[in-house]
């Protein structure tokens, strides 16, 4: 098994990288990388955590400790993607029967809501208190072909 610079050396070769562009990708030096790689030091746990998710390997695999590149989610430790598609399940679940109930409205029923969901909108930016990742949602509403065709 390799060690953890010859990792490092592997994976920032195999990107096309210079020791100066994954440097700044993390935010150090061009000489820590270096040092890394000549396995004179490691980096902290923070900077190995972004060295893993940088090259899509687990920690054992960087370390040198096994030969197992990929990273193996668990239900745990889920990787990002699903992490993100097990929220979005859960959006859904809680959504689907609200925007139901909220198609049965008559226009003048969604005016109102509508209205609300601005006002708190405003109220929560003038308060600097809204959810930062919510501005990267992106909703699709799909019509559901099992129901239509009973």
């Amino acid at each position: 098994m390799s060690s953890f610079g010859k990792r490092v050396t592997e994976l920032r070769k195999e990107r096309l990288l210079t020791q100066k562009a994954l440097a700044e990708e993390l935010g150090v030096t061009k000489n820590t990388v270096s040092v890394w790689e000549r396995d004179v030091r490691k980096p902290d746990l923070e900077t190995l955590t972004k060295l893993c998710a940088y090259f899509n390997v687990n920690m054992s695999y960087l370390l040198g400790e096994n030969d197992e590149r990929t990273k193996t989610p668990t239900e745990e430790h889920p990787d990002d993607e699903t992490a993100a598609r097990w929220a979005l399940e859960d959006l859904i679940e809680v959504s689907e029967p609200i925007i139901q109930m909220y198609m049965q409205l008559t226009d003048e029923a969604r005016l109102m809501i509508n209205s609300s969901v601005i006002a708190a909108y405003k109220f929560e930016k003038a308060h600097d208190c809204l959810f930062p990742m919510g501005e990267q949602v992106r909703l699709m509403l799909v019509k559901d072909e099992d129901k239509t065709k009973k």
